[in-house]
């Protein structure tokens, strides 16, 4: 019996050995795909257990590396040189202002475009309509500096609020890095199995490596800590400078390039720390499987009972058991 690859945006937990049990998401038999089919010559999937076929998985990689090079771009790029370039002409307080009109727009657009309320574009815009408001009816250009630095403020206090372990009978808190993946995730079907007693359980696939992969739960734990850690460190390096004799376009490039470094640096940890985690929770999964998912078992007693003559019901599909 072929095994289907358990497929996810960031993690994946793909199986190799077909005597083991199964536990992938119910995608249904047109859309299940064998492992046998990717494997390389020392029988390890080469899909990356989360894709297909190496094309997806490059085509994934190729729109991740886009979207973060149009969120430098957009929310990095142009706001300095619109701002140097509008200095030329007017004041330091307008340059500043209607540098972060590009970013605005993005909030916007996104918007219009998914139909859904972005809670990090909602902190942005309110700050941004805030401190221009501040800084006209003040005229401190150094109050419009603040705009960026109070949206990074609320999101490093999001990241460290999420690793304060909370739970209640309806609740229960996990890291911030873990959200975000699951919203990314979130039309994916659940992961199926079958316990001892033969009920069949089901859990959304980041809920169930998070509940039995200590990898995968350390992994977003730590990087929400250090997310948290570096963007806050962001913010009142910001506000020292802004306190400080540090002139204005010094305090817009340096605090630029600072988050620049944030960004790219834990984006990167983030991709490494994926990789490693994949490799860890996959063994860790599998052995759980092993002792725990009962499918094989109770697809080989219906397939029996129906040799002998003492069910009438249909053999189980390959579809409905894995």
């Amino acid at each position: 019996m072929k095994m289907t690859s358990v497929q996810n945006e960031t993690y994946a937990t793909d199986r190799q050995q077909p005597s083991s049990p199964r536990l992938t998401p119910d995608y249904g038999a047109a859309s299940h795909v064998s492992v046998d089919d990717d494997k390389k010559a020392d029988g390890t999937d080469d899909t990356g257990g989360l894709f297909k076929s190496k094309q997806q998985r490059r085509k994934f990689i190729k729109q991740q590396l886009i979207s973060v090079g149009l969120l430098i771009f957009i929310d990095v790029g142009l706001p300095l040189a619109i701002y140097y370039v509008l200095k030329m002409y007017v004041s330091q307080l307008v340059a500043l202002i209607l540098s972060g009109i590009p970013p605005f727009i993005n909030v916007i657009v996104k918007f219009i475009r998914k139909r859904k309320i972005d809670a990090l574009g909602c902190i942005f815009v309110f700050s941004y309509v805030l401190s221009g408001i501040l800084s006209i009816i003040s005229g401190d250009v150094r109050l419009a500096l603040l705009r960026d630095s109070t949206v990074t403020c609320v999101v490093s206090s999001a990241f460290l609020i999420t690793l304060i372990p909370i739970k209640t009978r309806w609740f229960k808190s996990k890291p911030l890095t873990f959200i975000i993946a699951q919203s990314f995730v979130s039309e994916l079907p659940p992961i199926r199995w079958i316990d001892k007693n033969g009920e069949t359980q089901e859990k959304g696939l980041l809920n169930f490596l998070y509940k039995h992969s200590p990898a995968f739960r350390w992994h977003n734990i730590i990087m929400t800590a250090l997310w948290g850690i570096c963007l806050m460190g962001e913010f009142v390096a910001k506000v020292l400078m802004i306190k400080s004799d540090i002139s204005v376009d010094d305090i817009v490039w340096i605090s630029n390039v600072i988050m620049i470094v944030v960004v790219v640096v834990l984006s990167v940890l983030s991709t490494i720390g994926s990789m490693l985690v994949r490799k860890y929770s996959k063994a860790y999964i599998l052995a759980w499987m092993k002792e725990n998912d009962y499918t094989e078992k109770y697809a080989s007693n219906e397939s029996q009972e129906n040799e002998d003559g003492k069910s009438t019901t249909q053999p189980l599909k390959i579809a409905d058991i894995v």
